[in-house]
């Protein structure tokens, strides 16, 4: 998993699962508004919105996630753009926008 903000990447469910453990967020909800497929990779335009549980600070902004896919359909990699990173996520899936 590569994180939003050039966090860290993060390799295997242990990892993910200790990088979300800490609850940075008080509520978190994350609604996809549009799918492109190319081969093995799924486009997500995604609206998030969160809050931070210490600092009550809001987050509403619309992200772009790229999930790839093995030959089970297992997922392999799930990359997250910031809104200015759109041309970023297109090119990830050679899509165009």
């Amino acid at each position: 998993m590569v994180p939003v903000g050039g966090q860290a990447s993060l390799r295997g469910a242990a990892a993910v699962r200790a990088w979300m453990e800490p609850d940075a967020f008080e509520e978190q909800r994350i609604e996809p508004l549009d799918f492109r497929v190319e081969g093995n990779k799924v486009l997500v335009r995604q609206h998030t919105q969160a809050r931070g549980v210490g600092s009550g600070i809001n987050l509403d902004l619309e992200l772009w996630t790229v999930w790839r896919f093995d030959d089970d359909l297992l997922v392999t990699r799930v990359e997250t753009y910031l809104p200015h990173q759109e041309t970023e996520a297109f090119e990830a899936t050679r899509l165009r926008e």
